[in-house]
């Protein structure tokens, strides 16, 4: 298996993260009722001819097996060998892939409890602000598989490179099976159902899920496994949930959610040729780039932009408008384009980098008094449990991104040839490189207190260097070398 970069991997991402972000677009409708609260609908419950469209951008199992792929790609490249004995670092730090999602998720949450608190304290309705809410922090519930997932990639794939992916998938779909019976637990059905396409990318990477044949079986068998769940065994005929729908495919998700993952990854087998070509395009790398920052600000970006169109324009067709018919569905891809226009400007907030002088912590620090503020505001709502320790958990997300930096001791180290040109002295100039003779032994240690002990060893500072040979037989020349500076 390579470790460098797939290409293929990355189109496969961006398809995933496109997919779910104009799903979500064009299936959430913000309707201001009669209370005059925000409410949340649906153009599918008003149009059930469009459900089976939803199979299209319901790309969640492209996601995970893009992570599948990356994670075990991630843990088969050699790692450099920690340094020995005195002057290696000693370095305290959060798993890098838990730092990578703690700071944003922590600075998301922060920012929409000061957007709630001051909308509770300007006295909007309790309706709308648990309707905004559950919008943002819908897309957070892939933090629990993924990271779960993410955390078992070594055993995962030593046991798909010793007995290939169909054990880890049959036992996956029964517990899927269970949880479709009414026999499952939710967290549990979460983490075994998107192991599935986890578990398949992984099979890719590892070099187990290969060939024309081996695609065109998954995509087969996945999309009649679809379509004979959904006409022969009751399943919803939408990818997604529809509000007032008894069941949802989604939520938990069902046998038909792993059918299509599978669909998916014959597809991804089949077209990886290409694909890599695609992973090669300027947009897509963008995308990828931006990855998690588009997942996460997406539903705000879209509330954001129907709410303010909505407050100079009123109730305009597409955005806080009832989607009673195809009309509406036209308008809202008319919308499009300005809810990516706004996404981008939010994505180039969220991930500009500070200067060299900024204060690096003031992100940190926002979020962290966001979830405080938020904690202040609901703590008199003591009938909400639940609330309050979600709460505690942002608070926690908030610390962890403010505090969590690596805390390192430094104890007494080689100063090889490549560090002591990092040094710098007292005067600030950096000292000039030291350029060695090949084949001599090399080193040079300060140790505790100033003391400094060199081996023998032919250098000169920052200049060029030849080596001229002399007899052995004069005897203040043995041992040595003489050397001449140009």
């Amino acid at each position: 298996m390579t470790a460098r970069r797939d290409a293929g991997i990355d189109a496969v991402r961006a398809i995933a993260i496109a997919g779910v972000v104009l799903g979500h677009w064009l299936v959430t409708a913000l309707v201001l009722g009669d209370d005059g609260a925000l409410h949340v609908n649906s153009p599918l419950a008003a149009l059930p001819a469009l459900q089976p469209v939803s199979w299209l951008f319901q790309t969640l199992g492209l996601f995970f097996l893009a992570g599948g792929y990356a994670a075990a790609a991630s843990a088969a490249r050699p790692r450099p060998a920690p340094a020995a004995g005195v002057g290696a670092p000693v370095r305290w730090r959060l798993p890098r892939r838990l730092r990578v999602l703690a700071v944003p998720v922590a600075a998301l949450l922060g920012l929409l409890g000061l957007a709630l608190t001051a909308g509770a304290l300007a006295g909007v309705p309790e309706a709308t602000l648990r309707t905004v809410g559950k919008l943002v922090l819908s897309p957070l519930w892939f933090l629990l598989p993924f990271l779960v997932l993410t955390a078992l990639v070594g055993p995962i794939a030593r046991l798909v490179r010793r007995c290939g992916p169909v054990p880890l998938v049959v036992a996956a779909a029964a517990v899927v099976l269970a949880a479709d019976l009414g026999y499952g637990f939710l967290p549990t059905t979460l983490v075994a159902a998107w192991s599935v396409p986890f578990v398949l990318g992984v099979a890719l990477a590892s070099g187990r899920l290969a060939g024309r044949r081996t695609g065109w079986a998954l995509l087969a068998g996945g999309a009649l496994a679809v379509v004979a769940l959904v006409m022969f065994a009751g399943y919803p005929a939408s990818a997604v949930g529809v509000p007032g729908a008894g069941r949802s495919n989604l939520d938990p998700p069902s046998l038909a959610a792993l059918a299509l993952a599978f669909a998916q990854t014959g597809a991804v087998v089949l077209l990886l040729p290409w694909l890599r070509r695609v992973g090669t395009w300027r947009p897509v790398r963008a995308l990828n780039a931006a990855a998690l920052p588009v997942y996460l600000w997406h539903q705000a970006t879209m509330i954001s932009v129907t709410v303010a169109v909505a407050w100079l324009g009123g109730r305009l067709p597409g955005l806080l408008a009832a989607p009673d018919g195809y009309a509406w569905a036209a308008a809202r891809f008319a919308w499009l384009p300005l809810f990516a226009a706004a996404l981008v400007l939010v994505v180039r907030l969220a991930t500009m980098a500070p200067d060299r002088g900024a204060d690096r912590g003031q992100p940190r620090r926002v979020a962290a008094l966001g979830a405080v503020a938020w904690l202040s505001a609901m703590a008199a709502d003591r009938g909400r449990l639940l609330r309050l320790a979600a709460l505690a958990l942002v608070a926690w997300l908030a610390a962890v991104g403010s505090g969590a930096r690596a805390t390192t001791s430094r104890l007494p180290r080689p100063a090889t040839a490549a560090a002591s040109v990092a040094e710098r002295p007292a005067g600030g100039r950096p000292r000039r490189p030291y350029r060695t003779v090949p084949g001599q032994p090399s080193g040079l240690w300060h140790g505790g207190g100033g003391h400094r002990i060199e081996s023998r060893m032919v250098r000169v500072p920052g200049r060029r260097m030849e080596v001229i040979a002399v007899r052995d037989s004069d005897p203040p020349s043995r041992s040595r070398a003489a050397v001449r500076s140009r």
